[in-house]
């Protein structure tokens, strides 16, 4: 079958990077095409994006977990030096990244119903050159980080088998930011938790992703400690032995 393209003046350059992995969902594709349309510095509300296309809010959202996901989606928040919150600021990158600036006093990135700021990390007529993008931390396999990574991706894919390959170096970073970033250093805990909510029939329908295990993190741990109330008591420890401290 013969593909022809009619096209004008009115479009927007995007590197086919995005598009071409198969990682994303077309609905995060899709959402991605639409914020890369938008000048630099364009102010995001959630509220009037979403009436720019069918699916609603939560499609919006899901859509946005996926981008932050795969690295093409950073979303940051600094303090002030009275430590109050400043806007969201958002970075969207052309090809996967794991890097992510670490700001002072931050807080862990959500899409917002408020305003943030969206920056690309290339504008649109530099795109046909290759975008210099910040380098990526590499975490070897020997990683504590990397190893809860690996340990909750084993977790999803034995509840089910047909999940799609995790990428381990955004989700190991994703678990350096619950320790350093979010202050949770009881990695012992950390495992439990991560356990726990696999062996959840609610919990493992939803935690599919590492930056997802960090966004519930404060709910799955109260959630877990009110069914330890119970006295139900956790599945026995994963293969990899958390370390101590």
């Amino acid at each position: 079958m013969k593909f022809n393209k009619h096209t004008d003046e009115n479009f927007t350059i995007i590197r086919n990077d995005v598009l071409q992995d198969k990682n994303l969902s077309w609905k995060a594709k899709g959402i991605f095409v639409y914020l890369w349309s938008q000048k630099d510095d364009w102010t995001y509300y959630q509220s009037e994006v979403v009436k720019h296309a069918k699916g609603g809010r939560d499609s919006l959202s899901a859509g946005l977990d996926e981008l932050q996901e795969f690295g093409y989606l950073s979303i940051t928040r600094n303090r002030d030096e009275k430590g109050h919150l400043k806007e969201p600021i958002w970075d969207l990158y052309p090809i996967p990244s794991t890097f992510s600036p670490k700001p002072e006093n931050p807080t862990q990135g959500k899409p917002t119903q408020g305003n943030a700021k969206l920056t690309s990390t290339n504008n649109n007529k530099n795109l046909l050159k290759e975008p210099s993008c910040p380098k990526s931390k590499i975490y070897d396999d020997q990683s504590p980080y990397y190893k809860m990574a690996k340990a909750l991706s084993n977790l999803i894919k034995q509840n089910d088998p047909s999940a799609k390959k995790h990428n381990l170096q955004k989700w190991a970073d994703d678990m350096r930011k619950l320790v350093e970033l979010d202050k949770r250093t009881d990695k012992n805990e950390i495992w439990a938790v991560m356990n726990w909510c696999q062996n959840d029939s609610f919990w493992s329908t939803n935690i599919l992703s590492a930056a997802k295990f960090r966004k519930q993190y404060p709910q799955l741990k109260l959630k877990m400690a009110k069914e330890e109330s119970k006295g139900n008591p956790l599945e026995p420890p994963m293969s990899d032995e958390p370390e101590n401290g």
